[in-house]
């Protein structure tokens, strides 16, 4: 493992249950300090979920992050929000050093997919554009 990227942490929760976490540090796991890109988002989305298979917590280090967008974000946890749902996500997922412009984003983001994923007109929305877009392959 990368130890630039990876640090193998065991901690206690409130409950005196061991957990095992790790930490992934943005910054040195897509080589810089804008969060921006949806390439950059997918590459954070992929270590998310090998880290979710083998430990109980990740933590999100932005250290030395300047500059966020959407698309990053977006491709970064929303499909894990999807997948294990918001309350579930904000349980194994913790963000640490994420600027104030950054953590308003973040949660925007957030809400904007759960709202989607909880309104069937969004869901109709959705389905009615992933249709188009196969019938066009």
């Amino acid at each position: 493992m990368d130890n630039i990227n990876y640090i193998d942490i065991i901690v206690t929760n409130v409950k005196g249950i061991v957990m095992r976490s790790s930490t992934v540090n943005v910054y040195d796991l897509i080589d810089g300090a804008y969060c921006v890109t949806i390439e950059d988002g997918g590459t954070l989305n992929e270590k998310l979920k090998e880290e979710l298979q083998s430990k109980e917590a990740v933590k999100i280090d932005f250290n030395k992050t300047q500059i966020f967008a959407s698309p990053f974000f977006r491709s970064s946890f929303g499909s894990i929000i999807k997948e294990i749902g918001l309350a579930d996500f904000n349980k194994k997922i913790q963000i640490k050093n994420l600027s104030k412009s950054g953590q308003k984003l973040l949660e925007q983001i957030k809400l904007n997919i759960t709202q989607v994923e909880n309104s069937p007109i969004h869901q109709k929305r959705l389905n009615d554009i992933l249709h188009e877009e196969l019938a066009e392959i």
